[in-house]
């Protein structure tokens, strides 16, 4: 990565284009609506809560990896 060339994006929390405090999606939503920038570094300026019912996978904060498991919740 470029250094001075990469600009990290930061997130707004919207709902049908305003912005909102609040929102309940799914990771099929949220696909939906960031696509593939999921997975690229970036910022949002609202918290998140994860809920991983039924499946496992990773979640990376701050460049470290958590493993999620069904039933783990992430503050």
């Amino acid at each position: 990565m470029g250094g001075d060339n990469f600009k990290i994006p930061s997130y707004t929390l919207k709902h049908n284009g305003e912005t909102v405090d609040f929102a309940i999606r799914s990771v099929e939503e949220v696909i939906n609506i960031f696509g593939a920038q999921t997975d690229r570094p970036h910022r949002h300026d609202y918290y998140t809560v994860l809920w991983s019912l039924n499946d496992s996978g990773k979640h990376i904060i701050d460049y470290k990896d958590y493993e999620m498991h069904a039933n783990d919740i992430f503050l």
